[in-house]
Formats: structure tokens, C-alpha cells, sequence
């Protein structure tokens, strides 16, 4: 389940800078191994690496990163931080019969 993207995912269809985490589609498309618009040669999601994941750092509102935190308007449960961080350092699989957040 992607429920703790899902509740990231806003902008309905023009989302800021073509980050789209409704979907499993759309993450694979829109956010693996995809570069950030936010810090040069960095990863949206860095699969197997939550550490080097820009994604990351938006969800904990990181100083240094562009724009708003993530989500816009609100935050992400610590609990629902770690299942994110995990399943990155899993591999971040999106496929439909892997699991996933």
C-alpha cells in the first residue's frame, strides 16, 4: 500500500515540479531514480537509500531544500516517516505484488 505517499500526493493534475505520488505508475515515473529539482545529482527516491532520498529531506523539512515542506499544508507522522524510509532502503518497490508503503 502507498497510503503514506498517497497522503503527499496534492496538486491535483499539474502537481509542483511533476511530482505525482498518487499512484504506483506514477511514482516509478515520476519520482525512481528521477532527479530532484532541489539539490543537483540527488535522487527524488534513491532506491535502497533513504539516506541519499531528496524525498526524504522534504518530509522532514530540511533547511537546505527547496520550496515547502512535504506535504504542503501539513506534516507526515514519524511513524509514516519510517515506513517511507524503510521501504526506500527495501529497494522501494512499486511493482503490484511487492509490498510497499
Amino acid at each position: 500500500q502507498l497510503e503514506p505517499l498517497r497522503e503527499m500526493a496534492v496538486g491535483g493534475p499539474n502537481p509542483a515540479a511533476r511530482l505525482d505520488l498518487s499512484t504506483r505508475e506514477t511514482v516509478r515515473a515520476t519520482a525512481l531514480s528521477v532527479e530532484s529539482h532541489g539539490w543537483a545529482s540527488w535522487a527524488r527516491i534513491d532506491q535502497g537509500s533513504a539516506a541519499w532520498s531528496y524525498l526524504i529531506y522534504k518530509i522532514i523539512g530540511e533547511d537546505s531544500v527547496r520550496g515547502d515542506a512535504m506535504p504542503p499544508g501539513g506534516e507526515i507522522s514519524l511513524e509514516d516517516q519510517q515506513i517511507i524510509r524503510r521501504w526506500i532502503d527495501a529497494g522501494a518497490k512499486v511493482d503490484p505484488d511487492e509490498d510497499a508503503p
